[in-house]
């Protein structure tokens, strides 16, 4: 719990520090001799992410959470611009470098079968149709629809067909 609270910090603290650096950055860009009128249109906020790190469950989940609020797109793969719930947990995994299937029936076939009891953060919960990725306290992440976009929700908030290790 400590140590997931840390990760989160530290990951917050990095996109921080992004995002501080990169308008510091815009902000000396094009000082002399602009012209005017540039500096007077407000720029669009954008948001920065915090990179993978190494292949841990706790750093999938930390990395998964940040996409939070992210729109859901049917057959998308973009975790920014839009994803499906396979097509989600096939992004963030593609961040660690580690290749899954791209459908939540051949997702809730690989790995190995745990119980909800043992989960750990990174391990996929399976659904009918559906799959999101455990981040602790028996809560997941997941693209959940087009109205809710990407959000977290309690793991049991339907029937749980499995919940698989993959890590």
């Amino acid at each position: 719990e400590e140590a997931k609270k840390k990760a989160e910090a530290e990951a917050k603290a990095r996109a921080q520090q992004e995002a501080e650096e990169k308008k510091r950055q815009e902000g000396n860009s094009g000082e002399e001799g602009n012209g005017g009128g540039e500096e007077d249109r407000p720029q669009k906020e954008e948001k920065t992410y915090a990179p993978a790190g190494s292949a841990s469950g706790t750093n999938i989940a930390n990395f998964a959470t940040q996409f939070v609020g992210c729109p859901y797109v049917a057959g998308g793969t973009s975790l920014t611009n839009g994803a499906d719930c396979s097509g989600f947990v096939w992004a963030v995994y593609k961040e660690f470098g580690i290749r899954v299937p791209r459908t939540s029936w051949s997702l809730a076939m690989i790995g190995q079968e745990v119980s909800l009891d043992t989960a750990q953060p990174g391990d996929l919960v399976c659904y009918p149709g559906h799959v999101g990725i455990y981040i602790g306290n028996g809560c997941i992440v997941h693209a959940s629809s087009a109205r809710t976009g990407i959000k977290i929700s309690n793991a049991t908030y339907r029937a749980i067909s499995s919940v698989r290790r993959i890590l």
